[in-house]
């Protein structure tokens, strides 16, 4: 009888472990990888996520870094255009209405003065008779004495006779004729003035009249 009792406890307790081992879940992967059974298998996921993320973030940043560069480049090379002037702007001297023949002698220039029309497209081709180079600049007064400036540097001095890529003024040589193509946009009292140092300032300069 004592035999048989003890029989009967030990299945009851086999048979409660076995339950208990049932009823507990299984662990999943993610659990297994929290726990750092497969450190490797952790390590892939890691790269798969956060990783990923990561990097597309720094090919974004690069991205738009580039994007800057590339529109700090085109802003650059912007600068580099002659955006005109309040009263005209250079033209093709295939447009030209009508050509102006002008004579530039020491400290003078003929005629004088001149006169053109608002919306005009005029060729002005300038002879130097005189035995020195000459500068023929078209603008208001503002406009002549920046050029005026910028002609007294050394750096203009030794360009001396080269066009410096101005729509509005050239230079002219001893002897020589040049032609500057201009369309005029305003009505206004401009100049045309010669920036060959000392000139401007003994008169070398006549009035430029835009009639509307």
């Amino acid at each position: 009888m004592r035999l048989t009792r003890i029989r009967t406890f030990i299945i009851i307790a086999a048979l409660g472990l076995v339950a208990a081992a049932c009823a507990q879940p299984s662990a999943g992967p993610a659990e297994e990888l929290a726990r750092g059974d497969d450190p490797a298998a952790a390590e892939q996921v890691d790269t798969q996520s956060g990783g990923g993320e990561a990097d597309h973030g720094d090919q974004a940043a690069a991205s738009q870094t580039e994007s800057t560069e590339d529109h700090g480049e085109g802003a650059e090379g912007a600068e580099d255009h002659d955006e005109g002037f309040w009263f005209g702007e250079g033209a093709d001297p295939s447009e030209a209405d009508r050509v102006i023949e002008v004579i530039a002698d020491e400290f003078s220039f003929s005629p004088n003065p001149i006169q053109v029309r608002v919306g005009e497209v005029i060729t002005f081709r300038v002879t130097n008779v005189g035995q020195v180079e000459h500068d023929f600049t078209i603008g208001d007064k503002e406009t002549q004495l920046k050029h005026e400036e910028e002609m007294a540097s050394p750096k203009a001095m030794e360009e001396e006779g080269e066009d410096h890529g101005d729509t509005n003024a050239i230079s002219i040589p001893a002897g020589e004729t040049r032609e500057i193509t201009f369309r005029f946009t305003a009505p206004g009292m401009l100049e045309i003035g010669c920036h060959v140092p000392g000139h401007y300032a003994a008169g070398m300069l006549v009035p430029l009249e835009v009639r509307a």
